[in-house]
């Protein structure tokens, strides 16, 4: 991760963490404020109903990882995403509490009869937040 952080800090990209457990945002955001200058991470928290992993996709499983990074990392990027579950039962309430939901074909869990497409479509309509734009390559990039 130190070496990660080193190239982010050297190339200027924003670093992404799998966050698997609890403690991994502690982790992550003591590593952080240790790289001086490499940008703010963004912290993706990971869900699952398929592995014994983490914590199932709920609501207060979403509200525990913000208590903790709010206390870690005030004002850090963070989305829900997963493997091996519908992460689209937490896109509603991430987007409410202004994260971000990853979907699509690595996300999801073993249904086969939904295209990667089909899944982005699908998370793109559970929010009931006004409808946004489709994101070019330039809208992505962090500043």
């Amino acid at each position: 991760m130190r070496h990660g952080l080193g190239l982010a800090a050297r190339y200027r990209f924003h670093p992404a963490y799998a966050i698997y457990e609890p403690g991994f945002v502690r982790l992550g955001a003591a590593l952080a404020r240790a790289a001086e200058d490499a940008p703010q991470p963004v912290y993706r928290f990971m869900f699952s109903e398929g592995f014994a992993f983490g914590f199932p996709p709920a609501e207060y499983a979403l509200d525990a990882y913000l208590r903790l990074l709010a206390n870690e990392a005030p004002g850090a990027p963070w989305m829900v995403a997963g493997l091996a579950v519908d992460v689209l039962k937490l896109a509603p309430a991430a987007i409410a509490r202004g994260g971000m939901c990853a979907s699509g074909w690595r996300t999801r869990p073993s249904v086969r009869n939904r295209s990667n497409l089909d899944w982005v479509q699908a998370a793109r309509l559970s929010s009931s937040a006004p409808a946004p734009t489709l994101a070019s390559a330039d809208d992505c990039v962090m500043r």
